[in-house]
């Protein structure tokens, strides 16, 4: 029986040592190089020619799907780390055999293994059929987010979406104002304008979104614009530019 060489790269050493755990726990896996960024790692894959490389998709210098582009077609097996789930979909274009989601799961870490092991020794480098079993996967999943992460010095909260009371713009990354603290995301505004339910959450302002559900009342501002008053004590302004999605706010009050 052969051993498939791998190389795991990801910024967050909590992660790595997971991996390498779960990894040391089946003789049938050897780990070559651990790499913390993408120019790291696509330099030891490029050199050590690894059989599996799991790769962090939010990552310094280059990120997971930057490698991954930059990578030959038929090197190597590629299992991407996320903790958002709305990356996993993008993991496929890259041709992804399979993805795993932050906090790792032990069972599911070892099914995947199972499953890379079966690929790499019938030789059928990335069959259809496991895409297609990870996208039901997908399918099955609520459409919108239902929890968002928060990482810091390589600790990764998860924050219930229903617990938001507001988001603020902070370029790339976003402020999520909860009832009596804040959290910082690595996700635009932009990005989770996508991935929030547009029900209970809609842009304001080019810098702000609320969670509906937690508007207390409006107060007509200068020049068409308002201030909402939040259940927590929160402002936030609504300006002219998105005036249409004030029908949205006061349609929960009729």
């Amino acid at each position: 029986m052969g051993v498939l060489n791998v190389i795991i790269a990801d910024d967050e050493p909590l992660a790595r040592e997971a991996i390498s755990k779960y990894l040391s726990e089946d003789s049938r896996f050897e780990i070559q190089v651990e790499c913390a960024d993408g120019k790291s790692t696509l330099e030891a894959v490029i050199k050590n020619k690894p059989d599996l490389l799991f790769l962090d998709i939010e990552m310094p210098e280059l990120n997971g799907i930057d490698v991954a582009n930059k990578l030959n077609p038929n090197l190597p097996f590629i299992v991407f780390i996320t903790a958002f789930e709305e990356y996993a979909i993008k993991a496929f274009e890259e041709n992804a055999i399979d993805y795993l989601l932050k906090p790792l799961n032990k069972d599911r870490f070892h099914k995947m293994l199972d499953k890379v092991f079966q690929l790499w020794e019938n030789k059928q480098l990335r069959l259809d059929i496991s895409k297609i079993d990870v996208l039901r996967l997908l399918r099955e999943r609520p459409k919108y987010l239902k929890k968002i992460t928060s990482k810091h010095k390589g600790v990764i909260t998860l924050i219930k979406v229903d617990s938001i009371f507001w988001i603020e713009s902070q370029g790339a990354f976003s402020k999520v104002h909860l009832e009596r603290k804040t959290e910082l995301t690595n996700l635009s505004i932009k990005q989770l304008e996508e991935v929030l339910d547009p029900s209970n959450f809609i842009r304001v302002h080019k810098s702000y979104m609320v969670n509906i559900n937690h508007v207390e009342s409006l107060e007509s501002y200068f020049h068409g614009e308002y201030i909402l008053k939040l259940m927590n004590g929160s402002q936030v302004k609504l300006s002219r530019g998105y005036k249409e999605n004030l029908k949205r706010i006061i349609a929960q009050y009729e």
